[in-house]
């Protein structure tokens, strides 16, 4: 059924698709700051998901403010191809960051030079 409203308003699918990348992006930031404020204490790389989530409400908020006219300027002077390619690049570096994150988690659930776990992740 979503494909038949697509493909008969591709302008209200896309306008959605903004609008949905959007609240991920911040709800996603929003997260990824509380996890940085709640482990900065205890963690020395809680700048990663510091930065992860200032990029992500960045992004979330400027296709939330400008949703039309980020939507006019993808198809009208970009193209509509370039939306994946945001989105893509996005994904890309949003996951890098996750990469580094998950490295560094790893190394605070144990320590390196007995292998004994810290504390639990979870209070």
């Amino acid at each position: 059924m979503f494909g038949i409203l697509a493909l008969f308003w591709p302008g209200l699918t896309l306008l959605l698709l903004i609008t949905l990348f959007s609240a991920y992006a911040i709800a996603g930031g929003v997260v990824a700051i509380v996890a940085a404020i709640r482990y900065r204490s205890t963690h020395a790389s809680w700048w990663v998901p510091l930065l992860l989530g200032i990029c992500s409400i960045g992004a979330g908020v400027i296709a939330a403010l400008v949703p039309r006219i980020t939507t006019l300027v993808l198809i009208a002077v970009i193209g509509a191809n370039t939306l994946v390619w945001l989105i893509g690049v996005y994904a890309l570096f949003t996951g890098a960051l996750l990469f580094v994150l998950g490295i560094s988690a790893r190394a605070w659930h144990h320590d390196g030079l007995t292998g004994e776990p810290h504390a639990p992740l979870h209070p």
